[in-house]
This record gives C-alpha cells, sequence and structure tokens, in this order.
C-alpha cells in the first residue's frame, strides 16, 4: 500500500471501512470476478481498483492485489 503513496492509501482503507466494515451484509458489495479471479470481488476506489476476498467466519477482507485500474488485472 506504500507505493500507492499515504493519500491514496488513506483514501482505500476509509472506503473499505465505510462500504465493508460497517455494512449489513458486506457481501453485497464490489463486483465478483469471474475467469482466474473467480471467488475474489473487486472494489472501486476512485482510479484504483482493490482485488480481495471477504473470509467467511468474519468479516476480514483479504487484499490480494490494489493497483490503478489500467494495471490491476495485468
Amino acid at each position: 500500500m506504500t507505493a500507492l503513496g499515504p493519500q491514496v492509501a488513506t483514501q482505500i482503507v476509509r472506503a473499505l471501512e465505510e462500504r465493508i466494515a460497517a455494512s449489513d451484509d458486506p457481501r453485497s458489495r464490489g463486483a465478483m470476478l469471474a475467469g482466474e479471479h473467480e471467488g475474489y470481488r473487486q472494489w472501486r476506489i476512485g482510479d484504483h481498483r482493490v482485488v480481495g476476498r471477504i473470509e467467511e467466519e468474519r468479516v476480514t477482507v483479504l487484499i490480494v492485489r490494489m493497483a490503478h485500474r489500467r494495471e490491476v488485472y495485468r
């Protein structure tokens, strides 16, 4: 996350807290991915995309990739 810069990192953390952690149904947030990324979700945050998975037992977001939207799926 530090490679994105402190301002972008703060924006991403805040958005994930507001959209997922504060949600009654966090699995309703974010688009499901297909193909080689099946089982993962994608959240749009500004010009960046966060790819991750919500763990079943508790609301834990496992982030596997964060990058600018033109680079995130490469």
